[in-house]
């Protein structure tokens, strides 16, 4: 147990450092990016990069199915067992970079219908096949790096990961200053990818030198119960790739490629929200995937509660200061020419929340196995999530596919997935679920109109006033959630774990 804390401790401390490095230098980028290069260029990457998202439906959830299938040797120490997983891994991954690059330039004949408008021309193909490049690299090495997260060091792959970052930035910075060339800074990004997974790589085989020597092949039984395994990965994430992607497609159709640049600074915003919490949960990942191969279903789930209630905490928070302080941080870092409207702002800061709470089902469902169970659902998400966008988009403008969003998650896995967890891994009623969520549902409701009574007393001018705003809305929120959960069997636990972390 000593060992867990002390694993997750490390992958906290080093996640949230790389993270607040990360953060600082994505939004002075894309202040450097819109100097030099301008929203067009922003809204192309938008495309590009949702595009590239789509292509990585070829990974087909082999990494999630990996994963949980290292927890069990690792915890038992079976090297041989490890090997040959990795073995695996590696030739399918090898495959799917392959395939990546093949799908890719099939795609290339169409670029100029997806994007009819764009300042580069017939280097539309150039600069993607860049981005191309810069994805399909990754597959033939970042196999090796899951063997470090699966072992609770994520912490050595944020390490690397952060010091590759700030060279690459500053390098990218030089060359838009110099040049103010596209295609320079996609090369130069290009190259510390190469970098970054020939390092990580490395680094993996000196921390695990067994794998360099001969794995036996896997049993028929083995890889069928991982084919299965991927088989129902690949449907989930085929329909989460086509609902958290599918958007700015829909909008750069419907409304153009300028109001994409424009909502992509919100959505950086919203990713680097993301990314700051997920560094959290991740680092616990590994830890709750060993904790899940015992047979303690109470431990199972007091820590599940405990974890739930941290998510819970993080995503109210940073949702409302999202909702109230976003168009703040905006006219400062950018100007009111970069605003959306408060609905649209709104409907985003709920989508964030919504998508936040599913951090601990999603981590439990994974670590536990429960891939199969549900693996259709998600079809069903991106559908509704698809037809209602193109819909509402056109009925009632850029707020009706936001709206669409909403509606396809609320009415599918915002109820099932938790379901689905109670009742096959953590074998308990579903009901304290649903009464737990309703009570934080009424707080962040609560918490909400407070929030929206001090945001009318302030008029934000300058980066004083913006801080001293988000630190009022943030106290206010935590204290309200600290009255309200002081006494519960969460609370306690985390505050005895945190006790024995700093003693």
């Amino acid at each position: 147990m000593k060992s867990k804390i002390e694993n997750i401790k490390k992958n906290i401390t080093y996640g949230f450092g790389s993270f607040f490095i990360k953060m600082i230098l994505s939004f002075i980028a894309r202040k450097i990016f819109l100097h030099y290069l301008g929203v067009e260029v922003l809204g192309i990457d938008s495309v590009f990069m949702n595009i590239i998202s789509l292509l990585s439906l070829a990974e087909l959830g082999v990494g999630n199915a990996i994963i949980y299938s290292l927890y069990k040797p690792l915890v038992e120490n079976d090297k041989e067992k490890i090997k040959s997983l990795m073995r695996y891994y590696k030739k399918a991954y090898n495959f799917i970079g392959i395939l990546i690059i093949l799908i890719g330039i099939l795609i290339l004949p169409f670029l100029n219908k997806i994007i009819s408008q764009n300042i580069f021309s017939n280097k539309i193909y150039l600069i993607f096949l860049l981005y191309l490049a810069n994805t399909s690299f990754t597959y033939f090495y970042s196999y090796k790096s899951t063997l470090l997260i699966a072992d609770q060091k994520n912490y050595v792959v944020n390490m690397v990961a952060n010091s590759i970052y700030v060279l690459q930035f500053l390098t990218q910075t030089i060359i838009l200053a110099l040049t103010k060339n596209f295609t320079l800074y996609l090369i130069v990004q290009i190259i510390f990818t190469i970098l970054y997974n020939l390092y990580i790589s490395r680094r993996t085989v000196k921390s695990y030198p067994y794998l360099l020597e001969v794995s036996q092949k896997m049993t028929s039984n083995e890889e069928k119960e991982i084919l299965k395994n991927v088989k129902a990965t690949m449907i989930m994430k085929i329909s989460g790739l086509l609902v958290n992607n599918t958007d700015n497609l829909i909008i750069n159709s419907i409304f153009g490629i300028t109001l994409l640049g424009k909502i992509s600074n919100y959505t950086l915003i919203i990713s680097a929200i993301n990314s700051i919490l997920n560094q959290l949960f991740t680092s616990m990942t590994s830890s709750v995937g060993h904790l899940n191969t015992t047979n303690d279903q109470e431990k199972k789930y007091i820590v599940f509660k405990s974890i739930n209630f941290l998510n819970f905490v993080f995503f109210g928070v940073f949702s409302l200061g999202f909702i109230f302080l976003v168009n703040d941080f905006i006219t400062i870092w950018l100007g009111r020419e970069y605003l959306l409207s408060t609905n649209v702002v709104l409907l985003l800061g709920i989508n964030l929340y919504m998508f936040g709470m599913q951090n601990t089902i999603i981590m439990y469902k994974n670590t536990m196995g429960l891939f199969v169970q549900g693996k259709y659902l998600l079809l069903i998400t991106a559908f509704i999530n698809l037809f209602l966008s193109v819909y509402l988009g056109k009925k009632i403008g850029i707020e009706g596919v936001f709206i669409a969003t909403l509606i396809a998650r609320i009415s599918t896995n915002f109820w099932y997935h938790p379901y689905i967890v109670y009742k096959y891994g953590l074998k308990k009623p579903f009901r304290d679920y649903v009464i737990r969520y309703l009570k934080f549902g009424i707080i962040i409701i609560i918490t909400f109109y407070l929030s929206n009574q001090i945001s009318q007393k302030f008029t934000v001018e300058n980066i004083v006033l913006f801080l001293i705003k988000g630190l009022i809305i943030t106290a206010i929120n935590l204290l309200l959630m600290g009255i309200l959960f002081l006494k519960s069997d969460e609370v306690k636990f985390l505050k005895k774990i945190f006790l024995k972390k700093i003693r």
